[in-house]
């Protein structure tokens, strides 16, 4: 018989374990559930659908299975997926980090309505909606600082509102506007652009730009950390 683990061993393998098996193979280990939470959770895409769903990588678990009309849960199938919702919003919530390469925030009209609460380090954030605080991510970037290549997509479904968080920003940080000459991007037309120092090495840079989607057209605000 091979000789067990050691814990520096053991904690490499799920660290870089697949989200879903990783959850499969410790909630059925007393033992690796008392290491577990203390070692940081890796994942590619964390989805959040209104306040009812929570989507992890190829893992989705509902929050909400009420009939509309009768105010119900619909029947004892969705109570059991209910009850396996409420298991993995626990082991989310209960870790003290979770490394994420991209959060997407979608239909949540406000942030404390989310599902989870969780403690996320992440590269790219995607939020569908107006009630964003931009000047406050911002600042908490200049004051807690970001490594390079960290970049939050903000992303709006109307040009108004995108306009709005561009005037806020403007607000705040009129004297960091810049033209951001050599970026090949297609920049909104007439809106400001922004390059604030954050460190001797790196600065942010922020930028509106527009794309298409299958649902039609996406304003997106960009926020983005690059070397000096």
């Amino acid at each position: 018989m091979p000789p067990p683990l050691s814990y520096p061993a053991l904690k490499l393998v799920l660290e870089y374990l697949e989200a879903k098996k990783r959850y499969h193979i410790t909630s059925r280990n007393s033992g690796l559930q008392k290491i577990d939470y203390l070692i940081p959770l890796r994942v590619g895409t964390l989805t959040i659908w209104k306040d009812t769903s929570v989507s992890l990588d190829d893992s989705e678990y509902m929050t909400d299975y009420m009939n509309r009309k009768t105010n119900r849960e619909v029947n004892k199938e969705f109570k059991i997926y209910k009850a396996k919702g409420k298991l993995m919003k626990k082991y989310l919530e209960r870790r003290p980090n979770i490394l994420v390469d991209r959060v997407e925030f979608n239909n949540l009209k406000f942030y404390k309505r989310a599902p989870v609460k969780l403690n996320l380090i992440i590269n790219t954030l995607n939020i569908m909606s107006k009630n964003v605080d931009a000047v406050k991510i911002i600042k908490d970037w200049m004051k807690n600082g970001r490594k390079i290549g960290t970049e939050y997509l903000l992303c709006f479904s109307f040009g108004v509102w995108i306009k709005g968080v561009l005037k806020d920003l403007t607000r705040e940080f009129n004297e960091f506007q810049n033209d951001l000459k050599g970026i090949n991007v297609r920049f909104l037309a007439r809106e400001p652009r922004f390059s604030i120092p954050m460190s001797p090495t790196s600065k942010i840079i922020i930028y509106g730009t527009r794309t298409l989607s299958s649902h039609g057209t996406v304003y997106q605000l960009v926020l983005k950390v690059v070397s000096v």
